[in-house]
Protein backbone atom coordinates (compact mmCIF):
# COMPACT_ATOMS: atom_id res chain seq x y z
CA UNK A 1 0.00 0.00 0.00
CA UNK A 2 2.42 2.24 0.67
CA UNK A 3 4.03 2.82 -3.34
CA UNK A 4 0.77 3.55 -5.03
CA UNK A 5 0.15 6.36 -2.04
CA UNK A 6 3.54 7.58 -2.36
CA UNK A 7 1.97 7.96 -6.36
CA UNK A 8 -0.97 9.70 -5.35
CA UNK A 9 1.00 12.08 -3.27
CA UNK A 10 3.28 12.91 -6.11
CA UNK A 11 0.16 13.56 -8.64
CA UNK A 12 -1.45 15.50 -5.75
CA UNK A 13 2.12 17.59 -5.50
CA UNK A 14 2.37 18.20 -9.16
CA UNK A 15 -1.03 18.89 -9.49
CA UNK A 16 -1.51 21.95 -6.80
CA UNK A 17 1.73 23.03 -8.31
CA UNK A 18 0.95 22.84 -11.98
CA UNK A 19 -2.71 24.83 -10.61
CA UNK A 20 -0.38 27.66 -8.54
CA UNK A 21 1.56 27.97 -12.15
CA UNK A 22 -1.61 28.14 -14.05
CA UNK A 23 -3.20 30.97 -11.36
CA UNK A 24 0.14 32.73 -12.16
CA UNK A 25 -0.19 32.53 -15.44
CA UNK A 26 -3.26 33.59 -15.98
CA UNK A 27 -3.29 36.79 -13.68
CA UNK A 28 -4.59 40.00 -15.14
CA UNK A 29 -2.52 42.65 -14.81
CA UNK A 30 -3.03 46.45 -14.90
CA UNK A 31 -0.31 46.35 -17.45
CA UNK A 32 -1.89 43.61 -19.79
CA UNK A 33 -5.29 45.25 -19.33
CA UNK A 34 -3.74 49.03 -20.65
CA UNK A 35 -2.15 46.96 -23.76
CA UNK A 36 -5.65 44.86 -24.57
CA UNK A 37 -6.90 48.49 -24.49
CA UNK A 38 -4.55 49.71 -27.22
CA UNK A 39 -4.44 47.19 -29.25
CA UNK A 40 -8.70 47.75 -29.07
CA UNK A 41 -8.07 50.85 -30.08
CA UNK A 42 -5.31 49.83 -33.30
CA UNK A 43 -1.97 51.51 -31.48
CA UNK A 44 -0.29 48.42 -31.53
CA UNK A 45 3.23 50.58 -30.90
CA UNK A 46 1.81 51.15 -27.41
CA UNK A 47 0.34 47.91 -26.72
CA UNK A 48 3.70 46.12 -27.46
CA UNK A 49 5.42 48.89 -25.06
CA UNK A 50 2.94 47.78 -22.17
CA UNK A 51 3.75 43.91 -22.96
CA UNK A 52 7.38 44.58 -23.05
CA UNK A 53 7.09 46.57 -19.63
CA UNK A 54 4.91 44.02 -18.15
CA UNK A 55 7.51 41.25 -19.33
CA UNK A 56 10.14 42.77 -17.82
CA UNK A 57 9.14 41.89 -14.12
CA UNK A 58 7.58 38.16 -15.63
CA UNK A 59 9.59 37.10 -18.13
CA UNK A 60 8.06 33.72 -18.23
CA UNK A 61 4.57 34.93 -17.99
CA UNK A 62 2.84 32.93 -20.97
CA UNK A 63 0.19 35.03 -21.44
CA UNK A 64 2.16 37.77 -22.01
CA UNK A 65 4.14 36.00 -25.09
CA UNK A 66 0.66 35.21 -26.62
CA UNK A 67 -0.84 38.91 -26.08
CA UNK A 68 2.75 39.43 -27.60
CA UNK A 69 2.98 37.09 -30.29
CA UNK A 70 -1.03 38.33 -31.39
CA UNK A 71 0.05 41.81 -31.46
CA UNK A 72 3.20 41.71 -33.47
CA UNK A 73 0.90 38.99 -36.24
CA UNK A 74 -1.69 42.12 -36.54
CA UNK A 75 1.27 44.38 -37.48
CA UNK A 76 2.66 41.69 -39.92
CA UNK A 77 6.18 40.49 -38.09
CA UNK A 78 5.21 36.93 -38.68
CA UNK A 79 9.34 35.00 -37.87
CA UNK A 80 8.95 37.35 -34.34
CA UNK A 81 5.47 36.69 -33.76
CA UNK A 82 6.04 32.71 -34.31
CA UNK A 83 8.86 32.55 -31.54
CA UNK A 84 6.18 34.84 -29.08
CA UNK A 85 3.66 31.94 -29.80
CA UNK A 86 6.21 28.92 -29.51
CA UNK A 87 7.39 30.22 -26.75
CA UNK A 88 3.69 30.78 -24.98
CA UNK A 89 2.88 27.36 -26.06
CA UNK A 90 6.03 26.06 -24.16
CA UNK A 91 5.00 28.40 -20.94
CA UNK A 92 1.11 28.02 -20.54
CA UNK A 93 -0.95 25.13 -18.75
CA UNK A 94 -2.61 22.84 -21.82
CA UNK A 95 -5.62 23.88 -20.66
CA UNK A 96 -5.00 27.83 -21.06
CA UNK A 97 -3.42 27.96 -24.39
CA UNK A 98 -6.21 25.34 -25.84
CA UNK A 99 -8.87 28.44 -24.60
CA UNK A 100 -6.58 31.01 -25.92
CA UNK A 101 -5.87 29.53 -29.24
CA UNK A 102 -10.04 28.65 -29.62
CA UNK A 103 -11.02 32.43 -28.57
CA UNK A 104 -8.12 33.88 -31.58
CA UNK A 105 -9.65 31.29 -33.88
CA UNK A 106 -12.96 32.31 -33.31
CA UNK A 107 -12.49 36.52 -33.03
CA UNK A 108 -10.64 35.39 -36.55
CA UNK A 109 -13.80 33.67 -37.74
CA UNK A 110 -16.09 36.08 -36.79
CA UNK A 111 -13.85 39.26 -37.64
CA UNK A 112 -15.18 41.78 -35.75
CA UNK A 113 -16.38 42.32 -32.28
CA UNK A 114 -19.50 43.81 -31.58
CA UNK A 115 -17.79 46.81 -30.92
CA UNK A 116 -16.61 46.78 -34.53
CA UNK A 117 -12.93 46.13 -33.10
CA UNK A 118 -10.45 43.59 -32.58
CA UNK A 119 -9.90 42.88 -29.16
CA UNK A 120 -7.12 40.25 -27.18
CA UNK A 121 -8.84 37.11 -26.14
CA UNK A 122 -9.06 37.36 -22.03
CA UNK A 123 -7.55 34.82 -20.20
CA UNK A 124 -9.74 32.10 -18.87
CA UNK A 125 -10.84 31.74 -15.41
CA UNK A 126 -8.40 29.62 -13.26
CA UNK A 127 -9.95 26.03 -11.94
CA UNK A 128 -10.51 26.04 -8.33
CA UNK A 129 -8.48 23.51 -6.25
CA UNK A 130 -11.27 21.37 -5.68
CA UNK A 131 -11.88 20.74 -9.32
CA UNK A 132 -8.41 20.34 -10.07
CA UNK A 133 -8.15 17.16 -7.61
CA UNK A 134 -11.41 15.51 -8.96
CA UNK A 135 -10.40 15.82 -12.51
CA UNK A 136 -6.62 14.92 -11.31
CA UNK A 137 -8.77 11.34 -9.26
CA UNK A 138 -11.67 10.97 -11.63
CA UNK A 139 -13.25 7.98 -9.54
CA UNK A 140 -15.74 7.40 -12.48
CA UNK A 141 -12.91 6.48 -14.66
CA UNK A 142 -10.51 3.38 -14.17
CA UNK A 143 -7.08 4.07 -12.31
CA UNK A 144 -4.44 4.59 -14.60
CA UNK A 145 -0.77 4.37 -13.32
CA UNK A 146 0.62 8.39 -13.64
CA UNK A 147 3.06 8.80 -16.45
CA UNK A 148 5.61 9.69 -13.84
CA UNK A 149 8.51 10.48 -16.83
CA UNK A 150 5.68 13.06 -17.50
CA UNK A 151 5.58 14.42 -14.51
CA UNK A 152 9.80 14.46 -14.29
CA UNK A 153 10.15 16.01 -17.38
CA UNK A 154 7.50 18.83 -16.40
CA UNK A 155 9.69 19.31 -13.18
CA UNK A 156 12.39 19.77 -15.13
CA UNK A 157 10.79 22.23 -16.96
CA UNK A 158 9.58 24.06 -14.18
CA UNK A 159 12.85 24.36 -12.60
CA UNK A 160 15.01 25.42 -15.69
CA UNK A 161 12.06 28.17 -16.48
CA UNK A 162 12.86 29.26 -12.76
CA UNK A 163 16.75 29.42 -12.81
CA UNK A 164 17.31 30.28 -16.61
CA UNK A 165 14.43 32.70 -17.03
CA UNK A 166 15.45 34.84 -14.45
CA UNK A 167 19.16 34.74 -15.06
CA UNK A 168 18.48 36.09 -18.84
CA UNK A 169 16.34 38.62 -17.46
CA UNK A 170 19.00 39.71 -15.19
CA UNK A 171 21.96 39.60 -17.89
CA UNK A 172 19.57 41.83 -20.54
CA UNK A 173 18.85 44.38 -17.65
CA UNK A 174 15.27 43.56 -17.68
CA UNK A 175 14.63 43.46 -21.64
CA UNK A 176 13.88 40.03 -22.47
CA UNK A 177 14.03 38.26 -25.47
CA UNK A 178 12.84 34.94 -26.66
CA UNK A 179 16.19 33.42 -25.97
CA UNK A 180 14.09 29.87 -24.80
CA UNK A 181 12.51 29.85 -28.49
CA UNK A 182 15.69 28.76 -30.42
CA UNK A 183 16.25 25.27 -29.00
CA UNK A 184 14.06 22.82 -27.62
CA UNK A 185 15.03 20.29 -24.74
CA UNK A 186 13.57 16.72 -24.56
CA UNK A 187 11.08 18.13 -21.90
CA UNK A 188 9.69 20.68 -23.81
CA UNK A 189 9.36 18.38 -26.84
CA UNK A 190 7.55 15.56 -24.80
CA UNK A 191 5.27 18.76 -23.36
CA UNK A 192 4.41 20.10 -26.67
CA UNK A 193 3.26 16.20 -27.68
CA UNK A 194 1.19 16.27 -24.49
CA UNK A 195 -0.54 19.48 -25.36
CA UNK A 196 -1.18 18.88 -28.86
CA UNK A 197 -3.80 16.49 -27.76
CA UNK A 198 -5.79 19.81 -26.90
CA UNK A 199 -4.47 22.24 -28.99
CA UNK A 200 -6.96 22.40 -32.05
CA UNK A 201 -7.07 18.89 -32.83
CA UNK A 202 -9.85 19.16 -35.14
CA UNK A 203 -7.92 22.13 -36.66
CA UNK A 204 -4.48 21.46 -36.40
CA UNK A 205 -3.59 17.88 -36.29
CA UNK A 206 -2.73 15.94 -39.11
CA UNK A 207 -4.21 12.85 -38.11
CA UNK A 208 -7.21 12.00 -35.37
CA UNK A 209 -5.05 9.50 -33.22
CA UNK A 210 -2.39 11.82 -32.42
CA UNK A 211 1.11 12.49 -32.01
CA UNK A 212 3.42 9.25 -30.69
CA UNK A 213 5.41 10.00 -27.28
CA UNK A 214 9.29 9.19 -27.79
CA UNK A 215 11.98 9.94 -25.55
CA UNK A 216 14.63 8.54 -27.86
CA UNK A 217 16.51 10.65 -30.44
CA UNK A 218 18.62 9.02 -33.37
CA UNK A 219 22.26 8.80 -32.90
CA UNK A 220 24.91 11.78 -34.64
CA UNK A 221 25.87 9.92 -37.63
CA UNK A 222 26.60 10.29 -41.64
CA UNK A 223 23.29 7.91 -42.26
CA UNK A 224 20.69 9.99 -40.00
CA UNK A 225 22.24 13.72 -41.23
CA UNK A 226 21.59 11.87 -44.62
CA UNK A 227 17.92 10.66 -42.98
CA UNK A 228 17.18 14.22 -42.03
CA UNK A 229 18.38 16.06 -45.17
CA UNK A 230 16.36 14.16 -47.21
CA UNK A 231 13.21 14.16 -45.25
CA UNK A 232 13.06 17.60 -45.40
CA UNK A 233 13.57 18.14 -48.61
CA UNK A 234 11.26 15.69 -49.43
CA UNK A 235 8.70 17.50 -47.13
CA UNK A 236 9.24 21.31 -48.96
CA UNK A 237 9.20 19.49 -52.51
CA UNK A 238 5.12 18.04 -51.79
CA UNK A 239 4.63 21.39 -49.57
CA UNK A 240 5.46 23.83 -52.29
CA UNK A 241 3.47 22.21 -54.95
CA UNK A 242 0.40 22.68 -52.57
CA UNK A 243 1.11 25.89 -52.35
CA UNK A 244 1.76 26.30 -56.02
CA UNK A 245 -1.49 25.05 -56.75
CA UNK A 246 -3.54 26.86 -53.95
CA UNK A 247 -2.15 30.29 -55.17
CA UNK A 248 -2.55 32.18 -51.76
CA UNK A 249 -3.14 35.71 -51.93
CA UNK A 250 -1.38 36.25 -49.12
CA UNK A 251 1.60 34.73 -49.07
CA UNK A 252 2.75 35.79 -45.46
CA UNK A 253 3.23 33.29 -42.50
CA UNK A 254 4.84 31.45 -39.83
CA UNK A 255 3.84 27.96 -38.68
CA UNK A 256 6.23 25.82 -35.72
CA UNK A 257 5.20 22.00 -35.99
CA UNK A 258 5.91 18.76 -34.21
CA UNK A 259 6.28 15.59 -35.62
CA UNK A 260 6.12 12.22 -34.23
CA UNK A 261 7.63 9.26 -36.50
CA UNK A 262 8.19 5.53 -35.71
CA UNK A 263 10.44 2.54 -37.29
CA UNK A 264 7.38 1.30 -39.13
CA UNK A 265 6.85 4.95 -41.17
CA UNK A 266 4.25 6.29 -39.37
CA UNK A 267 4.37 10.14 -39.51
CA UNK A 268 2.17 12.37 -37.09
CA UNK A 269 2.38 16.36 -37.06
CA UNK A 270 0.22 19.06 -35.08
CA UNK A 271 0.66 22.78 -35.27
CA UNK A 272 1.04 24.17 -32.06
CA UNK A 273 1.76 28.07 -33.54
CA UNK A 274 1.04 29.70 -36.34
CA UNK A 275 0.97 33.43 -37.81
CA UNK A 276 -0.25 31.70 -41.28
CA UNK A 277 -3.70 31.45 -42.95
CA UNK A 278 -5.64 28.42 -42.40
CA UNK A 279 -5.33 27.54 -46.10
CA UNK A 280 -1.61 27.11 -45.81
CA UNK A 281 -2.47 25.54 -42.79
CA UNK A 282 -4.29 22.96 -44.59
CA UNK A 283 -1.41 22.58 -47.16
CA UNK A 284 1.18 21.51 -44.21
CA UNK A 285 -1.15 19.39 -43.15
CA UNK A 286 -1.98 17.43 -46.07
CA UNK A 287 1.62 17.06 -47.03
CA UNK A 288 2.07 15.21 -43.82
CA UNK A 289 -0.21 12.63 -44.71
CA UNK A 290 0.38 12.24 -48.20
CA UNK A 291 3.96 11.41 -46.84
CA UNK A 292 3.01 8.91 -44.60
CA UNK A 293 4.39 5.72 -44.87
CA UNK A 294 6.94 7.08 -47.77
CA UNK A 295 9.91 5.19 -48.24
CA UNK A 296 11.69 8.03 -47.38
CA UNK A 297 10.85 7.52 -43.77
CA UNK A 298 12.23 4.38 -43.31
CA UNK A 299 14.82 4.18 -40.93
CA UNK A 300 18.58 3.91 -41.58
CA UNK A 301 19.35 0.23 -41.30
CA UNK A 302 20.27 -0.97 -37.86
CA UNK A 303 18.77 1.81 -35.98
CA UNK A 304 18.25 0.68 -32.76
CA UNK A 305 15.43 3.67 -31.78
CA UNK A 306 11.56 3.34 -32.18
CA UNK A 307 10.75 6.44 -32.75
CA UNK A 308 11.30 9.73 -32.05
CA UNK A 309 9.76 13.58 -31.78
CA UNK A 310 10.89 16.52 -33.50
CA UNK A 311 10.00 20.14 -34.31
CA UNK A 312 9.96 22.32 -37.34
CA UNK A 313 9.37 25.62 -38.46
CA UNK A 314 8.25 27.32 -42.23
CA UNK A 315 8.25 30.81 -43.54
CA UNK A 316 5.64 30.55 -46.01
CA UNK A 317 6.05 33.96 -47.37
CA UNK A 318 10.23 32.92 -48.14
CA UNK A 319 9.04 29.73 -50.33
CA UNK A 320 6.34 31.17 -51.97
CA UNK A 321 8.63 33.95 -52.83
CA UNK A 322 11.04 31.05 -53.62
CA UNK A 323 8.43 29.96 -56.06
CA UNK A 324 7.22 32.99 -57.51
CA UNK A 325 11.20 33.69 -58.46
CA UNK A 326 11.18 29.89 -59.83
CA UNK A 327 8.11 30.63 -61.92
CA UNK A 328 9.89 34.00 -63.32
CA UNK A 329 13.08 32.33 -64.45
CA UNK A 330 10.91 29.26 -65.66
CA UNK A 331 9.26 32.05 -67.60
CA UNK A 332 12.12 33.93 -68.83
CA UNK A 333 14.06 30.75 -69.72
CA UNK A 334 11.10 29.72 -71.84
CA UNK A 335 10.96 33.32 -73.54
CA UNK A 336 15.02 32.78 -74.37
CA UNK A 337 14.28 29.16 -75.97
CA UNK A 338 11.05 30.96 -78.24
CA UNK A 339 13.77 33.76 -79.36
CA UNK A 340 16.46 31.16 -80.39
CA UNK A 341 13.85 28.83 -81.76
CA UNK A 342 12.79 32.28 -83.47
CA UNK A 343 16.09 33.24 -84.22
CA UNK A 344 16.87 29.68 -85.82
CA UNK A 345 13.44 29.24 -88.11
CA UNK A 346 14.77 32.85 -89.13
CA UNK A 347 18.55 31.74 -90.04
CA UNK A 348 16.60 28.72 -92.09
CA UNK A 349 14.63 30.88 -93.91
CA UNK A 350 17.51 32.69 -95.06
CA UNK A 351 19.21 29.72 -96.08
CA UNK A 352 16.93 28.56 -98.10
CA UNK A 353 15.71 32.28 -99.85
CA UNK A 354 19.83 31.65 -100.46
CA UNK A 355 19.82 28.37 -101.38
CA UNK A 356 17.01 29.53 -104.13
CA UNK A 357 18.70 32.70 -104.78
CA UNK A 358 21.66 29.84 -105.98
CA UNK A 359 20.02 28.09 -107.76
CA UNK A 360 18.20 30.56 -110.10
CA UNK A 361 21.42 31.92 -110.86
CA UNK A 362 22.74 28.59 -111.88
CA UNK A 363 19.40 28.06 -114.14
CA UNK A 364 20.15 31.68 -115.89
CA UNK A 365 24.11 31.03 -116.35
CA UNK A 366 22.85 27.70 -118.29
CA UNK A 367 20.37 29.17 -119.93
CA UNK A 368 23.09 32.08 -120.66
CA UNK A 369 25.49 29.65 -122.15
CA UNK A 370 22.55 28.03 -124.42
CA UNK A 371 21.80 31.48 -125.67
CA UNK A 372 25.81 31.89 -126.18
CA UNK A 373 26.39 28.75 -128.06
CA UNK A 374 23.22 29.29 -130.44
CA UNK A 375 25.13 32.87 -131.05
CA UNK A 376 28.65 31.23 -132.05
CA UNK A 377 26.49 28.92 -134.23
CA UNK A 378 24.65 31.96 -136.15
CA UNK A 379 28.19 33.93 -136.19
CA UNK A 380 29.74 30.92 -137.31
CA UNK A 381 26.84 31.17 -140.66
CA UNK A 382 26.96 34.94 -140.90
CA UNK A 383 30.51 35.02 -141.42
CA UNK A 384 30.51 38.35 -142.62
CA UNK A 385 29.19 39.76 -140.43
CA UNK A 386 31.08 40.60 -137.03
CA UNK A 387 29.76 41.41 -133.75
CA UNK A 388 30.71 41.83 -130.54
CA UNK A 389 28.54 41.44 -127.48
CA UNK A 390 29.94 42.38 -123.89
CA UNK A 391 27.91 41.11 -120.69
CA UNK A 392 27.85 42.52 -116.91
CA UNK A 393 26.82 40.47 -114.57
CA UNK A 394 26.92 40.81 -110.55
CA UNK A 395 28.31 37.60 -109.16
CA UNK A 396 27.45 37.38 -105.20
CA UNK A 397 29.38 36.07 -102.81
CA UNK A 398 28.53 32.52 -101.17
CA UNK A 399 26.20 33.24 -97.78
CA UNK A 400 28.04 32.53 -94.72
CA UNK A 401 25.18 31.84 -91.83
CA UNK A 402 25.79 33.77 -88.89
CA UNK A 403 26.23 31.63 -85.82
CA UNK A 404 24.11 33.39 -82.62
CA UNK A 405 25.31 32.47 -79.15
CA UNK A 406 22.79 32.20 -76.54
CA UNK A 407 23.43 31.02 -73.13
CA UNK A 408 20.35 28.94 -71.08
CA UNK A 409 19.83 30.19 -67.91
CA UNK A 410 19.57 27.44 -65.17
CA UNK A 411 18.67 27.47 -62.06
CA UNK A 412 18.97 24.50 -59.49
CA UNK A 413 15.59 24.78 -58.04
CA UNK A 414 13.10 22.02 -56.72
CA UNK A 415 11.05 20.79 -59.44
CA UNK A 416 7.51 21.46 -58.40
CA UNK A 417 4.67 20.97 -60.40
CA UNK A 418 1.77 23.04 -60.16
CA UNK A 419 -0.51 20.09 -61.70
CA UNK A 420 0.75 16.93 -59.09
CA UNK A 421 -1.76 14.27 -58.93
CA UNK A 422 -3.26 13.34 -55.85
CA UNK A 423 -2.12 9.68 -54.93
CA UNK A 424 -2.99 7.41 -52.70
CA UNK A 425 0.50 5.55 -52.42
CA UNK A 426 4.28 6.89 -51.90
CA UNK A 427 4.77 9.90 -53.92
CA UNK A 428 8.50 9.55 -53.93
CA UNK A 429 8.31 5.57 -55.45
CA UNK A 430 9.67 7.13 -59.04
CA UNK A 431 11.69 9.58 -57.37
CA UNK A 432 15.71 8.02 -56.87
CA UNK A 433 17.58 9.93 -53.50
CA UNK A 434 20.15 11.31 -55.85
CA UNK A 435 17.18 13.62 -57.53
CA UNK A 436 15.89 14.87 -53.45
CA UNK A 437 19.66 15.48 -52.72
CA UNK A 438 20.09 17.93 -55.43
CA UNK A 439 17.08 19.97 -54.40
CA UNK A 440 18.05 22.84 -52.08
CA UNK A 441 17.08 23.20 -48.58
CA UNK A 442 14.92 26.28 -49.37
CA UNK A 443 13.62 27.69 -45.75
CA UNK A 444 16.65 28.58 -44.19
Amino acid sequence: MRQPLTVLLAVLILASNGLFQGVQAESDSKLIEKARAEYAKGDYEKAIALLQEDMKNNPEDGTTHFYLGLVKKEMGEDLPALDELELAARLLPAETLAAYTKQALDTAKAGQTKTGLKTLPLPPKPKDWWQSVQESFDLSKPFQMPDMMAGFDEMYRQAKKMVKGQDKARKRGGSYQSWAAKTMSMADIQDLVRKSKVINPDRWASHPDGLQSFRQTPPDSPAWDYWINRYKRSFQYILMSHLAKEGEVNPYGSVACIFSIDNKGNLRGHIYASTASQRLNRCLLKTIRELNHSRVLEFPRGAKISGYNFQMKWDFGKLLRFIAYVRAVKKRQAELLAQQEAEAKLMAKKALEAKLLAQKKKAAALARQKRLALLKKKQALEAQYERKAEVAGLVLPAPKPVELKARQMTLADVPFSENLPEVEGDPFSTIDDATIMRWPDVNR
